[in-house]
């Protein structure tokens, strides 16, 4: 080996240390995780078994593009279910809204500014005995010893739904110190396009705690209007977080219904239904916890009479749980 050859090896092999050590100090900014959500609503929390009695939503989100927008997408599947509020008949009464479910997957698309998140959200699905809501609530009833439900027989009829929705969350007031006590207030307004829900919608969330995510609040199960609360958040699971936040929220929602097949009942065939009520209102109160690389969220949700000669008040829990996953 010549003596130019020796001495670019050894110039070559001497850098290789310091490159090293340079990079390990300067890593980068940490890479956005994947993110898993899971969504459980029922109103067993509020000792109740009637009308939107259990919905499920399991939903994944890719990282944001390292863009000015960061646009992301969201992929989901859920089934929800209705009933109405006597079980034990064999054919529901005639003023009680109908058995129903629904089972759909949908895709969302989502846009977040500095202070916004836009989502539009494509839904398909099917509603009747196919949805096989009837079937998991009475093996879900006689695995736990509840009353089994007896007029499935008479619910709505298979009917393909297919849906869009768009949904803008506004943070119109935040003082929220990173790692310190602070609250915030997200506004959003938007509305729903299908055979199964049409209606526009709006509310307020206010949030107050230690540690308040960079986030937009939590999901709201109805058409899966807001990407079931995947929003990225910079400190999720990066160095930002203190590992151990906890904040309260509170809000309303309200919402101007045109049509809910739940209620008025299948849309080309005969069949059972109510007269709705088209201004209703969800008042919602609940407690997040926030790990390094998880958030747990639960509420109660008081919904305002939904159809005319409601005999009884309609809450439920929701609990959702978002985990983060390394690329």
């Amino acid at each position: 080996m010549n003596v130019v050859a020796r001495t670019l090896l050894v110039l070559v092999l001497a850098g290789l240390p310091p490159a090293a050590s340079a990079q390990a100090e300067n890593p980068g900014p940490p890479k956005a995780p994947w993110r898993f959500g899971l969504t459980v609503e029922n109103d067993l929390a509020a000792g109740t078994d009637r009308y939107y009695t259990n919905g499920m939503k399991l939903a994944f989100a890719c990282p944001p593009r390292p863009t000015a927008d960061r646009r992301f997408v969201s992929i989901f599947l859920g089934q929800e279910m209705f009933t109405p509020i006597d079980l034990w008949r064999p054919v529901p009464a005639a003023d009680d809204p109908p058995y129903a479910g629904f089972l759909y997957a949908g895709l969302g698309f989502h846009r977040r500014g500095p202070s916004h998140l836009d989502s539009l959200t494509f839904v398909l699905g099917i509603v009747g005995p196919s949805s096989l809501a009837g079937a998991v609530q009475r093996a879900a009833h006689i695995a736990l010893g509840f009353e089994r439900p007896r007029g499935w027989a008479h619910q709505l009829k298979d009917e393909p739904v297919l849906g869009v929705a768009f949904d803008r969350k506004e943070k119109i007031r935040r003082a929220a110190p990173s790692g310190r006590f602070g609250w915030d207030v997200v506004g959003h307004a938007g509305g729903a396009l299908s055979n199964a829900i049409t209606e526009a919608a709006g509310g307020v969330l206010v949030r107050a705690g230690w540690g308040l995510p960079e986030d937009f609040g939590p999901a709201r199960q109805r058409l899966g209007i807001d990407g079931a609360g995947l929003c990225p958040d910079d400190r999720f699971g990066g160095p930002g977080g203190t590992g151990s936040d906890f904040y309260g929220f509170a809000g309303f929602d309200v919402h101007a219904v045109l049509r809910d097949i739940f209620l008025d009942g299948n849309s080309f065939r005969d069949g059972p239904g109510v007269e709705k009520v088209p201004l209703t209102a969800d008042v919602m109160a609940g407690l997040a916890f926030r790990g390094r690389r998880f958030e747990i969220r639960f509420s109660y949700v008081y919904r305002t009479p939904r159809f005319v000669g409601e005999r009884k008040r309609f809450v439920y829990g929701s609990l959702s749980a978002v985990f983060g996953l390394d690329r």
